[in-house]
């Protein structure tokens, strides 16, 4: 655990608001990256889901 002095000129408040910006913005930025993740797990599965056909034979395809 990390302790901040107290400073008179409020300098310790502004530089643990700041940290808490920065933490947001990584927050919002991983959080896009799930998503798009979670999308491209989704367009894999549809891709395995398709009926692919070949002459007039159908095959499903699974992984």
């Amino acid at each position: 655990m990390q302790l901040y002095q107290t400073s008179s000129d409020g300098s310790d408040i502004q530089q643990v608001m700041q940290r808490m910006l920065q933490l947001e913005h990584q927050m919002n930025y991983l959080i896009k990256l799930m998503e798009y993740n979670n999308q491209k797990l989704h367009e894999i599965e549809q891709m395995q889901n398709k009926v692919c056909t070949a002459g007039s034979d159908s095959v499903i395809v699974r992984m």
